[in-house]
């Protein structure tokens, strides 16, 4: 049997090291710590450890589990740094987008003149750009996926009567744009999705 002594601390007992799609690295590990160690030296323990791993940032602050029957406790540290970057850190997807637009006119054939209401209905899909990378948590220094999106048009329907020479399709101007950002701390660091997709605008 291993008798622990103050000359072993910390030891590390557990760590695992992994590299998420957006290029963040996660490093986390247990490690013994003897009972007398300060909150600070904790810290500094912590802090020792990941500087060895080649992280920068420890997040959230490391945990203590206490062992009232062991002469020393558990230390969790979790630390994250910004890892190189990977071949290819955007993912392609799809929405399926339903447009309308109601039109107006007046039936002058008719006496006395009728006044029509119809609605043009379309259903696209289209395809989404989202790219995953890693930030300074201060930094706003966006970069939109340069992928080209494709659409298709599924279907097309109208509610109402359509007048003589009206429009019965819809006149779209297809622009792709940032439509989303989203951003998860981890300490020093920002994990950032950035969405670019159709801004369809109808006429």
């Amino acid at each position: 049997m291993t008798i622990y002594t103050a000359a072993y601390f910390p030891l590390r007992i557990r760590e695992t090291l992994a590299t998420r799609f957006s290029g963040l690295i996660e490093y986390s590990a247990t490690f013994l710590i003897d009972k007398g160690t300060s909150l600070f030296g904790q810290l500094s323990v912590g802090s020792t450890i990941a500087t060895t791993s080649g992280l920068v940032t420890i997040f959230p602050a490391p945990t203590i589990t206490r062992n009232n029957d062991q002469p020393f406790d558990e230390l969790n540290v979790t630390a994250y740094g910004q890892g190189f970057s990977l071949n290819n850190r955007t993912i392609m997807g799809t929405e399926v987008l339903e447009l309308s637009k109601t039109f107006r006119a007046v039936d002058q054939t008719q006496n006395p003149p009728v006044e029509l209401n119809w609605t043009v209905y379309e259903t696209w899909r289209c395809e989404t750009a989202t790219r995953h990378s890693v930030l300074a948590n201060t930094s706003t220094n966006y970069t939109s996926p340069t992928a080209f999106l494709d659409r298709k048009f599924l279907r097309r329907w109208i509610i109402g009567t359509v007048a003589s020479g009206g429009r019965n399709e819809l006149n779209i101007n297809w622009q792709s744009d940032i439509r989303d950002i989203s951003r998860t701390n981890y300490g020093a660091w920002d994990e950032v999705a950035v969405m670019k997709g159709y801004v369809p605008v109808v006429s």
